[in-house]
Order: C-alpha cells, then structure tokens, then sequence
C-alpha cells in the first residue's frame, strides 16, 4: 500500500469517526432536550395545578368564616350544613396541596408549615363560630333554650334560673364571638403569607428546571 493510499484509509477513518462522534453528540443532545422539555412540561402542569388549588384554598378559608346570620331554627340548620359542607370541601383541597409538593424544594418545609398553621386556624374560627351561632341561635328562641336547660337540669338534679342561664348563653356567644373575629384576622394574615411563600416556591421549582436538575 503506498503513501497516498494509507493517507486516503487515514482520511476515510477520520472522517467516520468525526460522524460518529457529531452522531454521538446530536443523540445526546436531542436526549437532553427531551428530558428538558419533559421536567418543563411538568413543572408547568404541577405549577398551573399548585396554583389553581392554592387560589381555591386561599378562597374557602373565607366561605366558612361568615356568621350564619339565621333568623329562624331552619335557616340555622342549613347554614349549619352548609358552612360544614365548606369546611370539608377545604380540607379535600389542603390534602390535594400537599400531593403536589416536593418535598425536595428549598421552600418546601416553610410552604407545608403554613399550610399546616392556616388549617388548624381555620378549624378553630370554625369552632368558635359554630358555637358563637348556636348560642345565638339559643337566644332567638329563649323558650325552647329555656325548655331544653330545665330537661337537663331536671336529670342532673341542678337548678338555676331563667335569667342565669340567659346570662351564661350571652357570655358563652361573647366569648366565642370576640376569639372569632381575633382569629379571623389571623387567618387573613396567613392568607398573605401563601400568596407570598407559593410564589417563592415556584420560582425555585423553575430554578431547577432551568438548571436542568432532576426532581
């Protein structure tokens, strides 16, 4: 084999393996974007998911705060009903939340806090307002109150007067009534306080992607 043939199997050799290299390469990159555009098409459902369901949240944590406001036994009933109706729609979309998160997140632990925090908060301006409403409720209707604690002190072998037990159901639904609305408020910073930290969350979860890490 003379010289210009060696050089010519030389050149035939390079240039193979230079495509097979750029080949290499062009796959390779090809597989990146794909995983890029997958972990962006994911984290922009997850995003669009996370948000819809905070803003829900972030709404119900007001539909079960106002006052029943019944004028009689069966409007209270149904707002009874209702406002319980709320509260277990919010609890259905605080768990929903929490199958969002990744955990993996830098902001996760504060968002979970929070949205921890902000529950047991709103269960108890529920609490507080289920039972500012019954003992108004109570007192709309002072004669069959009244009926109902005589049963009872008839049982128990108590006694007290109309007016006592008048008195007692206006403390009860003041107390409640004061403890409500301080909580109220709050809540309503806690609401602030999501708004803020979910947004911190999803600028990190598009961090990541952008940087190309997994979840």
């Amino acid at each position: 084999m003379d010289t210009a043939d060696v050089i010519t199997l030389l050149g035939i050799f390079i240039t193979a393996a230079l495509t097979g290299i750029n080949l290499y390469i062009t796959v390779l990159n090809q597989r990146k974007s794909q995983e890029y555009n997958l972990r962006k098409s994911d984290y922009e459902k997850r995003s669009d998911q996370l948000t819809d369901s905070i803003t829900q949240y972030i709404a119900m944590l007001d539909s079960h705060q106002i006052s029943f406001m019944a004028l009689n036994e069966q409007e209270y009933e149904q707002k009874y009903e209702e406002v319980n109706h709320n509260f277990q729609q919010l609890e259905v979309t605080y768990h929903k939340i929490k199958l969002l998160l990744n955990d993996k997140n830098a902001v996760y632990k504060k968002l979970d806090s929070l949205l921890d925090e902000s529950m047991e908060k709103a269960k108890s301006v529920r609490c507080h307002n289920l039972f500012a409403e019954m003992a108004s409720n109570s007192l709309r209707n002072p004669k069959s109150f009244l009926k109902a604690v005589s049963e009872v002190a008839r049982h128990s072998g108590e006694s007290v007067s109309d007016a006592e037990e008048i008195a007692a159901a206006k403390e009860m639904r003041d107390q409640h009534l004061k403890q409500y609305l301080a909580e109220v408020e709050d809540l309503q910073m806690q609401k602030s306080m999501l708004i803020s930290i979910t947004r911190e969350y999803l600028a990190k979860e598009k961090e990541a992607v952008l940087k190309g890490e997994k979840k």
